[in-house]
């Protein structure tokens, strides 16, 4: 639910030429129909990921797109009340990346869960953009197998609650997740 009383919801669309966009939705409390906006580039896939309101009335969300490298890369998007972009920023390393969960900060930013991975695994990650989508920090966690941050909140007295799931520690299969909470502080340190 928007600021405005309103609902966003997103997706996938297939195009013509077999890629895909991402669209936004936005209706009324009763469904209505108010706007709705296609995301994507001219070569490639984009992929929805996580979407989120923001207090001016906007939001903003996670994206995956091949446009770039090849590579499932990340994309965050920052999207005025209308649906139009204010800023996107595309995040590539020489390995697949992985952007879950993204929630607004107390000043005005975006705190960004996920993973990348530079080996076999995958390592949970975190990111902090300031308001204009300007890298501020990232932040690597390494277990020794697959970890994942899917979700984050800022607490009250500062710092951050993260949550997802491990295969470092706990019962360690294939099979079996272990749900992984973990404390950081204002600059994502355990």
């Amino acid at each position: 639910t928007l600021t405005d009383g309103h609902f966003l919801v997103a997706g996938n669309t297939r195009l013509a030429d077999n890629t895909t966009d991402v669209v936004f939705y936005k209706t009324t409390a009763n469904g209505v129909p108010v706007w709705s906006k296609r995301f994507g580039s001219p070569a490639g896939n984009e992929t929805m990921g996580h979407l989120t309101a923001l207090p001016d009335g906007g939001f903003a969300a996670t994206l995956a797109t091949n446009s770039y490298s090849g590579n499932n890369d990340p994309v965050v998007a920052r999207f005025d009340p209308d649906g139009n972009v204010v800023w996107q920023r595309h995040y590539a390393t020489a390995s697949d990346d992985n952007f879950q969960g993204l929630t607004p900060t107390p000043d005005g930013g975006l705190i960004v869960t996920g993973a990348i991975r530079p080996n076999p695994w995958w390592d949970a990650c975190l990111v902090k953009l300031d308001a204009n989508g300007n890298l501020e920090w990232h932040k690597q966690y390494q277990g020794g197998n697959t970890d994942f941050f899917t979700s984050i909140k800022p607490l009250p007295g500062g710092g951050y609650i993260a949550a997802g799931f491990t295969l470092s520690f706990g019962q360690n299969t294939a099979t079996i997740h272990d749900g992984m909470l973990t404390r950081l502080d204002d600059q994502g340190n355990v």
